[in-house]
């Protein structure tokens, strides 16, 4: 299914659902405040890799709120296994995303299996979508928590959240948790632990790839997620960039992305006079995290990865155009944001299920991003002389 159809899925046909069962829910009993001891505990946050990221936080906080509750992770199964390593929660569940015939039967297969889990406790992470909602309500669980608009008179939830944008979505995840008594941590993003596997596919990659201990490793995400492809920096400029890099002789660039992004990634790469390293379709997630945590430098549109590299602790230069910074951008000394703050930017929000409803073909807030301006920031950032030329200078 496009993202689209699941837009309108989601607003029309689910929504009507979705009202029903708000009609036949009736008057719910007196529940308990927050979660007691051997607790089922569901988790459900489907959409969104750097979302979910954002949520670590907020998982964190609630295991360490209820460590004698039994804690599952709901996810769709293209985002599963990403904290499976990090003990935030007890096992995963995943509901693989198919065609519309095929994804019914698979939610009305979920549906009975969370039934049969006897949940206590739900609590959803998935901001002003009714699928989750009533995801929520199906699964049986006496005590749901999730968020709700202002102007929602009832909802399928017992403990309702107001959902706010004007605060970081990393603090928005945490307003969920304060239905368990699980107060605001440091919002720091979790580092996703690699196993064994993945550790060593990295040194096999680097060691294939001639991409020594010290080279200067630069990595670029030139897309975006079907969700909003606007948020996408030209390709040229990329190329342009990337190959400012390369020539500086210090740096190395390697482009990654997902296989379905792969032939859109290898245009880039042609239209680069400098050959990059082509990671893109050749590594799973978690391979690519792996790559990630090894760049030194991390250029990324606005899009799931930057939040993966973040976690890894790489330092990040940000491309931000029809979504704000303020709501999604990189925290902290090590990361860089390019944001023009037009007038009619941002002009998506979970409001509007994050469709960009712009006129102009080539959105001004993402096109008026020069790539100067881009190496501006980018420059300062890089070794001012090769690793080797150190070492040297050192012994001369």
């Amino acid at each position: 299914m496009t993202v689209d159809t699941i837009r309108f899925i989601d607003r029309k046909l689910v929504k009507i659902f979705r009202d029903i069962l708000r009609m036949l829910s009736g008057k719910s009993r007196p529940l308990p405040p927050s979660p007691k001891t051997g607790d089922r505990i569901l988790i459900m946050k489907y959409w969104g890799l750097g979302n979910i990221i954002q949520a670590s936080p907020t998982l964190k906080k609630i295991r360490q709120s209820c460590p004698d509750c039994q804690i599952t992770f709901l996810t769709l199964s293209q985002n599963s296994g990403l904290y499976d390593n990090n003990g935030l929660y007890d096992r995963s569940l995943s509901l693989p995303m198919k065609s519309m015939i095929p994804f019914a039967w698979e939610v009305l297969k979920l549906i009975g299996k969370l039934r049969k889990q006897r949940f206590d406790w739900v609590i959803d992470l998935d901001p002003l979508t009714f699928f989750s909602e009533s995801m929520a309500f199906l699964s049986g669980a006496p005590c749901r928590a999730g968020f709700v608009r202002a102007e929602d008179q009832r909802s399928l939830y017992t403990h309702p959240v107001l959902f706010r944008e004007d605060i970081h979505i990393c603090d928005v995840f945490q307003t969920v948790a304060h239905t368990l008594d699980a107060h605001n941590g440091d919002g720091q993003l979790i580092p996703i632990v690699l196993n064994q596997e993945e550790e060593s596919f990295l040194d096999s990659f680097c060691r294939d790839h001639h991409i020594a201990q010290d080279d200067f490793l630069v990595g670029i995400n030139v897309n975006a997620s079907e969700v909003a492809k606007e948020r996408r920096w030209p390709r040229e400029r990329f190329a342009e960039l990337a190959d400012r890099i390369t020539n500086t002789n210090i740096s190395r660039v390697i482009l990654l992305g997902s296989p379905s992004e792969r032939e859109y990634v290898q245009k880039v790469a042609s239209q680069m006079t400098t050959k990059p390293i082509m990671a893109a379709g050749k590594t799973t997630l978690r391979q690519m995290i792996a790559l990630l945590g090894r760049c030194n430098l991390f250029i990324s549109n606005d899009s799931g990865p930057v939040h993966m590299a973040v976690a890894q602790g790489s330092p990040t230069v940000a491309i931000f155009g029809p979504e704000t910074p303020e709501r999604y951008g990189p925290r902290g000394s090590k990361h860089q944001v390019i944001y023009k703050g037009l007038p009619c930017s941002p002009c998506i929000s979970f409001f509007n299920a994050k469709k960009v409803h712009c006129d102009n073909p080539t959105p001004p807030c993402i096109y008026q991003i020069t790539t100067d301006e881009i190496w501006e920031v980018v420059q300062p950032l890089l070794p001012t002389t090769s690793p080797k030329e150190n070492i040297n200078s050192l012994l001369s």
